[in-house]
């Protein structure tokens, strides 16, 4: 396993997830994905996962599809917001917005680096940037998004409580 660079509670609850997502959701996208954690900082209120693009990612061009790019920016945000409240419920997301600023190849790890902005009681607003492994400085593409953070007790997986 990689070398991770996060503050331990953050870490925890990030891991909780992913845990749940590779063993119980491993047929659903968030499984499929196969996200990593690469850092982490609860102080920041951000960290960054990486994901490696896979064939069945592809668009008719052979890039990865606009649709799974959206996909991986919604995932880590809305994972970033779910680890940060720790109240072991589910953050729907309630607004996205996505700009797509090049192409991404197949078999590239993608990194996105989530931060939130503000979490509040009910709403959460947080900002993403996707890049190619080692080439931080250029941006594939750029998400802000939205979440509901309110009365999500119960919803979520045992197994995901941390």
């Amino acid at each position: 396993m990689e070398t991770v660079q996060c503050t331990s509670e953050l870490c925890e609850a990030v891991r909780a997830w992913l845990s749940y997502f590779e063993k119980d959701l491993h047929d659903a996208v968030h499984g499929m994905t196969m996200p990593r954690l690469v850092t982490a900082d609860l102080e920041e209120r951000s960290f960054e996962l990486a994901y490696t693009l896979q064939p069945w990612m592809r668009n008719p061009a052979g890039v990865v599809h606009g649709g799974i790019t959206a996909t991986l920016l919604d995932q880590t945000m809305g994972l970033l917001v779910g680890s940060l409240i720790r109240d072991h419920g589910i953050t729907p997301t309630i607004n996205l917005n996505v700009s797509y600023l090049r192409t991404a190849p197949i078999g590239i790890t993608l990194h996105v680096r989530a931060r939130a902005l503000y979490v509040g009681r009910n709403i959460a607003t947080v900002t993403a940037e996707a890049f190619e492994e080692g080439h931080s400085d250029t941006l594939i593409a750029s998400a802000s998004g939205s979440f509901y953070t309110g009365g999500t007790e119960g919803r979520a997986p045992v197994t995901a409580q941390p």
